[in-house]
């Protein structure tokens, strides 16, 4: 008996074309999970590094003894007597240059030096360049710049002469933003209370108003809180900020702004730290 109609048509496919359509899947599954364990191994070993906001510099590491060195010269550097002695500069000046470096004092002057600090620390290569001020008997307040690099035998040597700058660059600060006003009248009250005691150098009462086991920190002397301006958060920690007007014992006034920690313990709030005394 032979069939009437169309005979359908038979494609070959190959065995392994039929086997790479059943598992495609599974190995598209597999690809991910090997993609993703390149992209861990590569953060672990290479992590990306950590990004500075714009118009940001690295801080630079922190050499003490370069710090001690850049100090100790300026005051030497700035520092002369009628007689024109240039003894405390010989450790400074190398065999092959001027025993004075250059400093030339005028005739019959004499100048001392009050004290020096350290305000500014550039790197540049393998130098610390440190900016000390230095506040003089005769010039007044003096920038000393003051290039510091290594001996080879690691002790700090001066690298190049000082310069004579101008004052570091600073920014004015907007203390009249402040963090939302603080309406809890219980809380006002006790910070108010605490930071008026802090103030007043009546330890024995500020106790009352701080957590049990805190450390009272001591109190400054020769000053009277005569008004609180402003009870509000602060805008950089979790902690109120209490802004106060006060006097020293000649009358001077002051405003200044104590940072508080609080808590709610039972019901009752309490100071945790105040300003520099806080919990270790």
């Amino acid at each position: 008996m032979r069939l009437r109609g169309p005979v359908p048509d038979v494609v070959r496919v190959p065995l392994w074309r039929l086997r790479l359509h059943a598992e495609a899947a599974r190995y598209l599954v597999a690809a991910c999970a090997l993609a993703g364990l390149v992209s861990s191994a590569r953060l672990a070993l290479a992590p990306p590094l950590a990004s500075l906001p714009a118009g940001s510099a690295p801080a630079a590491p922190l050499d003490r003894a370069g710090e001690a060195f850049a100090e100790l010269f300026a005051r030497r550097y700035l520092s002369w007597s009628r007689e024109g002695s240039e003894a405390e500069l010989e450790p400074y000046a190398s065999p092959s240059s001027e025993q004075s470096l250059g400093r030339r004092p005028a005739s019959g002057t004499e100048q001392g030096v009050v004290w020096t600090e350290v305000v500014g620390d550039a790197v540049v290569g393998v130098r610390h360049v440190f900016t000390v001020a230095v506040q003089t008997t005769r010039d007044g307040l003096v920038y000393l710049s003051v290039p510091v690099e290594r001996s080879p035998a690691g002790a700090p040597q001066l690298a190049e002469l000082p310069a004579i700058v101008g004052a570091p660059r600073i920014s004015a600060a907007d203390t009249s933003v402040s963090g939302p006003q603080i309406q809890d009248e219980e809380l006002a009250q006790t910070l108010t209370r605490a930071v008026r005691n802090f103030v007043d150098g009546n330890v024995s009462d500020l106790g009352a108003d701080f957590s049990p086991g805190l450390t009272v920190p001591p109190a400054p002397e020769g000053l009277q809180l005569v008004l609180v301006n402003r009870i509000s958060w602060s805008r950089f920690d979790s902690a109120a900020l209490v802004t106060v007007r006060a006097h020293d014992v000649a009358g001077t006034e002051f405003e200044l702004a104590y940072e508080c920690g609080v808590q709610l313990v039972q019901g009752r709030w309490s100071v945790n730290w105040i300003q520099t005394a806080r919990h270790p």
